[in-house]
């Protein structure tokens, strides 16, 4: 099988609009004595450039083909060296397909075939045409099953979850990732220490027209983080069928993806403060299958990006079938450390404010933080917890960003406890479990801060649900 031929003259052009800016931004000081004559060269430059890459583009796409057999993927590439890749169909964890308001009004899609561990996508098919793409999808999905099969299935899936104008609206408003919040919080930084000084040498007119630029800068940050929210989510739509879920998005770009039901190593319920006070949450889905770069730009796929957190909850446990146990806190020791670790960080900057020429707003925003070290130690503490379960152990971590994360046992690769010199005077460890997918780029499920004799005791019973859940799989494994 071969490519789109539509991919020649797309990639041509998109190749000549690179070197088009690349040429326009080295020669801007020489446009000055641009006229008939350079434009004439100008052009038939282009031109000649354009058919020299579409010629180049031939012979890829001559070159390129790809067939999909009963258990794997073969890739045949190269012009001047011969490449062949074969990829088991099993060791794929993910097919997404993105296009692109240019791939849509072309007619192309690209296809992504990620694998488990991998540093890079492991094949991406550049471009093949829309319907191309899904059976791609599909039957890298259903492996030796017939494509009549395979249409039957689609038309019996079940439309789980379609996201509403109205929460649309809502979670592009609420959805602050780490960016916007450094940026809101970068912007508040400069202008509070700018404020004190604008109004002892500028007066009331200057403070107003700083105040005026603060909140012009805040509302910007926020307004580009609506836009890109709401341009990643529009038109969100999941299905759910017996052994996996498909899910497409977005408005100039969109994409499609397939995530099996039994590569799914995490399930993370998601809440920043502002979705907890409206009541709502994120569940999002990890697999091993993203590639370190993929995994750092998007990171983990989004199952249902917006819904109260009850119907998040409840379809958490479907997709896992587990129950929710009580949470457990962490030790009250954990409370206390996390107090003395703030004092001990800020009272030496607060000590530092009181020297001559510091303005008195950075001081008194200073002692403030220092005052609320309390609360923040308390607040730390609230919002860290674990459960184990029968088949599932669970942790909750964080404030600003509550994250839920609920792991099968027979997903650990690793058990890790570990104790730092700080935890060790408070009797404290912490445990971690290390699973597929996770790691440098993504999180682990990690258990903070509790007394060492329950971090053991908790570390044997997990690793003996672990061996009971592997004997488990096996025996149905041996079953079917």
């Amino acid at each position: 099988m071969k490519l789109s031929w539509k991919s020649i003259p797309y990639r041509a052009a998109r190749n000549l609009g690179t070197l088009g800016l690349v040429f326009l931004f080295s020669s801007t000081g020489s446009l000055r004595n641009f006229n008939f004559v350079a434009a004439a060269l100008l052009g038939t430059g282009v031109l000649i450039s354009y058919a020299v890459m579409a010629a180049w583009e031939y012979l890829v796409w001559k070159n390129y083909s790809y067939s999909i057999e009963e258990d794997k993927i073969k890739i045949m590439q190269g012009v001047i060296r011969k490449n062949q890749r074969e990829i088991p169909l099993k060791r794929i964890q993910n097919v997404d397909i993105s296009r692109n308001i240019v791939h849509r009004v072309v007619g192309l899609s690209k296809v992504d075939l990620e694998t488990a561990g991998g540093s890079d996508t492991e094949a991406s098919l550049k471009y093949v045409e829309p319907r191309e793409g899904e059976r791609i999808r599909d039957l890298v999905k259903n492996g030796a099953e017939s494509e009549g099969d395979m249409e039957v299935e689609e038309e019996e899936s079940e439309a789980f979850y379609e996201i509403s104008d109205g929460k649309l609206v809502l979670l592009s408003a609420i959805s602050l990732d780490r960016k916007t919040l450094f940026g809101f919080f970068t912007v508040f930084a400069f202008f509070s220490a700018g404020l004190g000084v604008a109004f002892e040498n500028l007066g009331l007119p200057g403070t107003l027209i700083l105040s005026i630029l603060m909140t012009g800068t805040v509302v910007l940050i926020f307004v580009s983080n609506f836009v890109i929210n709401f341009e990643k989510y529009y038109g969100f739509r999941l299905w759910k069928n017996s052994d996996s879920l498909r899910y497409e998005r977005g408005l100039l770009n969109r994409k499609e993806g397939s995530i099996p039901l039994d590569k799914i190593q995490t399930v993370t319920l998601e809440e920043n403060i502002l979705k907890r006070l409206t009541g709502y949450a994120t569940l999002k889905v990890e697999t091993a299958g993203y590639s370190g770069e993929k995994a750092a730009r998007q990171g983990s796929e989004a199952a249902i990006p917006l819904d109260s957190r009850k119907a998040v909850n409840r379809f958490a446990e479907k997709l896992q079938d587990f129950e929710t146990p009580e949470t457990m806190n962490i030790s009250r020791r954990a409370r206390k450390r996390y107090l003395v670790r703030y004092i001990l960080v800020l009272l030496p900057l607060v000590v530092l404010t009181f020297v001559p020429g510091v303005p008195e707003a950075v001081t008194a925003l200073a002692v403030l933080l220092l005052l609320l070290s309390p609360v923040a130690a308390h607040l730390k503490w609230k919002n860290r917890g674990y459960s184990t379960g029968k088949d599932h152990f669970r942790t909750v971590n964080g404030f600003w960003n509550r994250k839920t994360m609920m792991t099968p046992y027979y997903r650990i690769q690793n058990l890790i406890e570990t104790q730092t010199v700080f935890q060790r005077r408070w009797k404290l460890s912490s445990l971690t479990m290390d699973v597929a997918g996770a790691g440098k780029i993504m999180e682990n499920p990690v258990i903070h801060d509790v007394d060492a004799e329950t971090a053991e005791k908790l570390h044997g019973k997990i690793y003996s649900s672990f061996q009971e859940s592997l004997d488990k799989e096996s025996r149905e494994s041996q079953g079917n």
